[in-house]
């Protein structure tokens, strides 16, 4: 499962049924792997489901929980419903690929980059044994009350910039952007890097 197609022919062969005969080997490819997540993300979601109690009214533990319950209330209500297993495995599959590898990389490329700068990893760890202490975990409370950590963790984004080329993306009307018409149903490719520069 570690053998992946490159993100840009993912989304092409959606979009186009004639690249399944163009990157035959690449589509195979693909489709397997496609095929293994999503038994993954299904088989995930009914083991959530042989445990949960969809009528409690304590907090979700997870996305899938929450969804589940959001799924069972609609139909208990008798609510016109777009909550489906089927949408919350393509759901899962999303947060996987837009989680997973990003943030991996982001957390090694800020090792690295504390390694290279023990002024700020010193400046860091002071900054949290001051805020945090050693007696409890961080919380997102904490956030507001970490401006340095925070400086940080964004310099560490804007130097690694792991996403140069965000996803493609379709204009839905004429625009006119910087003097430039682009037309509608134009396919754009937002490059991200040039925000970090």
């Amino acid at each position: 499962m570690h053998s992946m197609v490159n993100p840009c022919i993912a989304i092409l062969a959606q979009e186009l049924d004639l690249l399944k005969y163009v990157f035959r080997g690449s589509y195979k490819l693909l489709d397997r792997n496609r095929k293994l997540f999503f038994d993954f993300f299904n088989h995930q979601i009914e083991e959530h489901e042989k445990e949960l109690d969809l009528d409690s009214l304590e907090e979700p533990t997870d996305f899938v929980e929450a969804y589940l319950r959001e799924m069972y209330l609609a139909e208990k209500n008798g609510n016109q419903t777009f909550f489906t297993k089927k949408q919350l495995a393509n759901m899962c599959l999303d947060l996987w690929f837009a989680g997973m590898e990003t943030t991996a990389n982001t957390l090694e490329f800020t090792v690295l980059y504390l390694i290279r700068n023990p002024t700020v990893k010193k400046k860091v760890q002071e900054e949290l044994d001051q805020v945090i202490g050693t007696s409890r975990l961080i919380t997102l409370k904490d956030k507001c009350n970490l401006p340095y950590l925070q400086a940080t963790i964004n310099e560490s984004q804007r130097m690694a910039n792991l996403l140069p080329l965000n996803l493609l993306h379709k204009t839905t009307r004429d625009v006119t952007i910087h003097g430039h018409f682009i037309p509608k149903n134009t396919c754009i490719v937002p490059q991200i890097g040039n925000i970090f520069i």
